[in-house]
């Protein structure tokens, strides 16, 4: 997502400067209306879904004014609209709606002020105004990662009223709608901009599962023998084994590896949202008491006897069971399993870590190296067989895989720090030094990447470049020992 922050587009865009929005709306209708010719020319019949997003809780991800916005304009928008923040920061909502409809009678195209009006027309509880100006905000958001009104509007279309023809529709937006407050969609069904929580997920399978029972033949029809109900999503969870191990474990990656990155990190009110997360993130980490995880074990074991052909339990069991279980045996064993059904290179790279953890270096080299069969670009699997030639003292062929982690993955922090110390231990300092001049650059707040860097410019005899890596490494981490007695040498001159 970070890779379209360049390239954001305007819904008025002019076809001479961007690609039109309206080009892609024929496109995707013409594609929508070739796969429409050819269920029908196969009698195949067809089900259409329109796409939800999230409304509510999910400001736009960038906002551009109107181009032929002049800057006087411009300037007088930017005053009205920075009075509406701080009436709306000092929770008058009122007054902060009157300064931001003024504002939108000079530039109505900005996204984030539409949402911020939609913010605050729900806070003082006029539902409808606020639903209309997040759909709004939403639409006119120009890093365009949610399907906009447009969009659903032409599955809509191309769907039809053409039952007879075995063309249906399952309207997702208008389902999500019914089961959200106040007909707006947020974080009830959705963990981000579009990826849907359990909930979602099971209210979305639900209605699908539900058309295609009534578009059955009869011929399968006849062959019911029972009413049975449909699963609530609470024995799908038992099902699935979704235990609170999972829910934590979704929580966290959820929040570093969306939220805290790119373009999320440019979303209003992205603080509080980070703040809010991360509290919920320690109360999920905090019911992972011992009995807790053992009730998701056993949960686990449960699902694996009513469905032991699911490779996926066998897998996220493996995980479990590794990772905060300590049960390398017990997840070798059912990682194992899990490769018996389906070639998956991130398994390998697990059982390699489990093998590892067990001393079996031989079979971790040939696992992850088999993950890099599958995906030769796994930075993973390529750090994970650098730590195990580092560990048997083969520090070139340690250094050849952290390197190509790095190319994968420039920010793989943990591949740049034993990077370095390889380079350090084979006396090319300069090439080590080069190399954290690049890692604080992909990670700016990571103590060990300035301390290393401080320490090798220090030898270098780069005094007062040391001194500040040395600096900043204690500013982010004011409790070390190491860094602060390195500073006070350099700073004593006993160095």
């Amino acid at each position: 997502m970070e890779m379209f922050l360049g390239k954001q587009v305007r819904a008025d865009d002019p076809a001479k400067t961007v690609p039109d929005l309206d080009i892609v709306y024929r496109h995707f209708q013409r594609n929508l209306q070739d796969i429409l010719k050819l269920s029908c020319n196969s009698k195949t019949k067809i089900i259409f879904c329109t796409v939800a997003s999230n409304l509510k809780d999910n400001p736009p991800f960038a906002s551009l004014h109107r181009l032929n916005l002049t800057e006087s304009d411009k300037q007088k928008w930017d005053e009205i609209y920075q009075r509406g923040i701080k009436y709306e920061s000092a929770g008058d909502y009122i007054k902060a709606i009157e300064q931001y409809l003024s504002a939108a009678q000079i530039d109505d195209g900005f996204a984030d002020l539409q949402f911020r009006l939609g913010r605050c027309y729900w806070a003082i509880g006029e539902y409808d105004k606020a639903k209309k100006e997040y759909i709004r905000a939403r639409d006119l958001d120009t890093l365009r990662f949610r399907a906009d009104t447009k969009i659903n509007e032409i599955i809509r279309h191309t769907a039809g009223n053409r039952t007879a023809d075995g063309v249906y529709l399952v309207d997702t937006v208008k389902i999500f709608e019914s089961k959200s407050p106040h007909e707006t969609p947020g974080e009830e069904i959705f963990y981000e901009h579009v990826h849907m929580n359990f909930n979602g997920n099971y209210t979305l399978a639900k209605a699908v599962f539900k058309q295609v029972e009534e578009i059955l033949p009869e011929r399968i029809k006849r062959h019911e023998t029972d009413e049975r109900l449909l699963p609530t999503e609470a024995e799908c969870a038992q099902h699935l084994a979704y235990t609170d191990w999972d829910r934590y474990k979704i929580a966290e990656k959820i929040l570093n590896d969306y939220i805290k990155q790119a373009p999320f990190t440019n979303q209003l009110y992205h603080e509080v949202r980070v703040e809010r997360m991360g509290k919920k993130l320690k109360e999920l980490k905090a019911n992972l008491t011992p009995d807790a995880m053992e009730k998701s074990a056993a949960q686990y074991r449960s699902a694996i006897q009513n469905d032991s052909n699911d490779w996926r339990l066998h897998y996220k069991y493996g995980e479990l069971l590794a990772a905060d279980l300590n049960n390398y045996r017990a997840a070798a064993e059912q990682l194992g399993l899990a490769l018996e059904y389906v070639d998956y290179y991130v398994a390998y790279t697990n059982l390699a870590m489990v093998l590892a953890s067990l001393g079996n270096f031989d079979g971790a080299i040939a696992h992850n190296l088999n993950a890099l069969r599958i995906n030769p670009t796994f930075s993973d699997a390529h750090y994970n067989l650098g730590r195990i030639y580092q560990v048997r003292g083969r520090l070139d062929k340690a250094a050849e895989h952290y390197s190509k982690a790095i190319q994968f993955a420039a920010d793989y922090v943990p591949a740049y720090l034993r990077l370095g110390v390889i380079l350090y231990q084979q006396g090319k300092i300069n090439k080590a030094v080069k190399l954290y001049h690049k890692g604080v650059l992909v990670a700016p707040n990571n103590e060990l990447m300035h301390y290393n860097l401080g320490c090798l410019l220090a030898k270098q005899g780069h005094k007062q470049e040391a001194i500040e890596e040395l600096r900043t490494a204690l500013q982010i981490e004011p409790n070390s020992v190491e860094t602060r007695t390195e500073l006070e040498k350099l700073l004593n001159k006993r160095y």
